[in-house]
């Protein structure tokens, strides 16, 4: 739910049944709205973290660094960040993408995205472009990976995220 109380854009997270979660707090600031879930993951819950940020927002390393550390140690934070940086695979880099990777940096990340356009933009004079990835922490990279999905029309195709590691409930 947007900050204001009315509906926006949005964000989804789909998790087997069997797999033991909660909903935790979600993040409603106007410049990053999130829905969060913690899966218990053994000796070490991960939190996952669907997340949309609105472009008409100018988002500073502070911001993106306070979204973060609600997330705890170990986190999975995917979505529509509408940030362009060439180090995730955009076609150029805007300002927004430049204090997210000062953030990610900072903060020890991972940043995985699928190497493909996620965003198709409607008006020809724009150009497809990659908005949508993931940033995650206290993950191996060899456990992790992310593809297009292309089963959905809308204006951005959605991501895939898969932690290969098994996960056990207690």
């Amino acid at each position: 739910m947007h900050p204001n109380g009315k509906a926006h854009g949005g964000s989804a997270i789909l998790i087997k049944s069997t797999i033991k979660h909660y909903q935790s707090q979600p993040h409603c600031k106007d410049y990053i709205q999130a829905t969060n879930v913690v899966v218990s993951a053994g000796v070490s819950d991960i939190t996952i973290s669907s997340l949309y940020c609105p472009p008409r927002h100018t988002i500073k390393e502070q911001h993106f660094n306070d979204y973060f550390k609600t997330l705890g140690k170990r986190f999975i934070a995917a979505g529509d960040y509408n940030a362009k940086h060439t180090f995730w695979g955009s076609r150029l880099t805007l300002p927004r993408g430049r204090e997210l990777l000062k953030s990610a940096q900072s903060g020890h990340m991972n940043i995985i995205s699928t190497g493909q356009p996620t965003y198709w933009p409607t008006d020809k004079d724009k150009i497809p472009d990659i908005v949508d990835f993931c940033i995650f922490k206290g993950i191996a990279n060899t456990n992790i990976s992310c593809s297009s999905c292309w089963d959905l029309s809308s204006d951005h195709s959605p991501i895939l995220v898969e932690i290969t590691a098994e996960i056990r409930n207690y």
